[in-house]
Parts: structure tokens; sequence; C-alpha cells
């Protein structure tokens, strides 16, 4: 439902720049140097592409060789989506038809989670005997909702009022992994050999970001924008693995989690401006 009002509003405010683009101002209402505020209120829609490997493996020696191995691409959530806002201070140049501006800016959400929680079970049939391996896997990555934003943006006045850029820069940022695996093996004997291992990691990362986005001025003051942005920032991973040899018929167990997971960011966003000119 909160989806569906961002949407129907985002699509009023598109029609609203079309009409209004096209009408005639009884005012010289007009982009000028200086210094500009904004704040704008939208959808963020974050996406996990996930790599890396887990593993299971189990080796019988004691009489005839016999074991267990089976790998897999861990596998999670893909998607998070978010209530977001931005509060952004700039400055801009214009000359005739052309726009540039710098703008510095910060982008509030909730955090972004992504967890896959996988129990897998494998079967080894050897001479007649049954073993039974067991993998159950937890991945959790995260990313902060809020974030310092850096922003180039050239854009071209469709007419004085009404404008039309691109945006590119950088996004300050930061991702967390956690996960945990526990690997077991149970024989035909009642035999069972357990291995477990947890980690984490978490870095600071620059995103890179590119949009789109356009203004209208209602007055010399107060404009309205619509932005559209994608932000990716890079990959994740940690390893958790451990192996462990109990003197049972399976002399040894081992097993891996290695997630490795990029995450990148799309986000539409509607705003009002306020220029000093």
């Amino acid at each position: 439902m909160k989806i569906n009002f961002i949407i129907a509003s985002i699509s009023a405010a598109v029609i609203f720049f079309t009409v209004t683009a096209q009408a005639k101002n009884k005012h010289e209402i007009k982009f000028a140097d200086g210094v500009y505020v904004g704040a704008k209120i939208g959808g963020q829609w974050a996406h996990a592409g996930w790599d890396g490997v887990s593993a299971i493996s189990a080796i019988n020696d004691l009489d005839e060789t016999q074991g267990i191995f089976e790998s897999w691409t861990p596998k999670g959530a893909d998607d998070s989506n978010k209530f977001a806002g931005n509060v952004a201070l700039g400055y801009q140049l214009v000359d005739k038809r052309l726009y540039f501006a710098a703008e510095v800016s910060g982008t509030f959400a909730d955090k972004h989670e992504f967890v896959a929680n996988q129990y897998k079970t494998f079967y080894s049939d050897i001479a007649g005997q049954i073993d039974i391996g067991t993998a159950s896997i937890y991945d959790k990555v995260s990313l902060r909702g809020n974030e310092f934003d850096i922003d180039l943006k050239p854009g071209l006045l469709i007419r004085k009022n009404f404008l039309v850029y691109a945006r590119g820069g950088a996004a300050f940022n930061k991702l967390e992994i956690d996960n945990s695996g526990t690997w077991t093996v149970n024989d035909d004997a009642g035999e069972i050999v357990t291995a477990q291992d947890s980690s984490s990691h978490s870095k600071n990362v620059v995103g890179i970001r590119v949009g789109a986005g356009a203004e209208y001025l209602l007055t010399d003051a107060l404009g309205v924008s619509l932005d559209y942005i994608y932000t990716t920032y890079g990959k994740i991973s940690t390893t958790a693995e451990n192996s462990n040899d109990d003197g049972h018929d399976f002399l040894q167990i081992y097993g891996i989690d290695a997630p490795e997971v990029s995450v990148s960011s799309q986000s539409l966003m509607l705003g009002l401006t306020y220029h000093w000119q």
C-alpha cells in the first residue's frame, strides 16, 4: 500500500512536469547562479547478488575408503525495500541553457538486510552402507541505511524554469556480513561427527552513484524535483570453516561457508528545492 502511494505520487509529479513545462510563464521565472537546499522523500530498493561457495566433505578410510562431498553457492534474500529521505546542499552555475551543480547530501533509511538460511541433507551409499551428511548454514548481509553523498550535476535547461540533469558521484556507507555453519555426518553405526564455526566482517565502502532527474521552478526560489539514482557498493565476503576428527568411523569431517555478496540500490524520490539567487 505504501509503495503504491509513492508510485501514484511520482506519477502525478511526472504529469505535473509535462503539463506545466509546456505552459507559458506569466513572469520571468528562471534558474540562476547560487546556493540551494533541498529535501526529498521516496523509496529505496536494495539488491544483493549472491556468490561464493559452501561445501561439506567427510572421509572414512578405516576399511574401504568412502565419503561424502557436496558443494553449492550460498543463496539468500535478493531484495529489500525501504522508505528513504534525503536532504541536500548545493551550488549551481547557469550559462544560457547549460547548467552545472555540485551537491552534498545525506540519505536516511532503515538498514537493509539480506539473509540466507539453508539446511541441506546428503546421502552416500557405498558398499551397502548409508551415511547421512547435513549442513546448516546461516548468512546475513547488511547495508547501513544512512549515508553521506557527493554528486556533480550537469544539466540542460529545456525552458528557463525547467531543468533536466544527470547525476554522478560517491556514496559513503558501510557493509557488514555475518555467517555460521554446522556440518554433521551420521553413519550406519549411529556415530555422529560434528564441526562448527562462525565469522563476521565489516567494511566502509565508497559506492558509485549515477542517475538522472528533473526540476521545475514554481517561483524564483521554490522548485519541485524528481530523481532516480542507482548506486553500487561493491562486494563483501567472509569465511566460516572447521574440521573434526573424533575417532569414529568417519576419520574427518570438513565444512566451509564462504559467501561473497555484491550490493546495489535504486531510489526514486520526489522533492522540494529552495534557491537563493
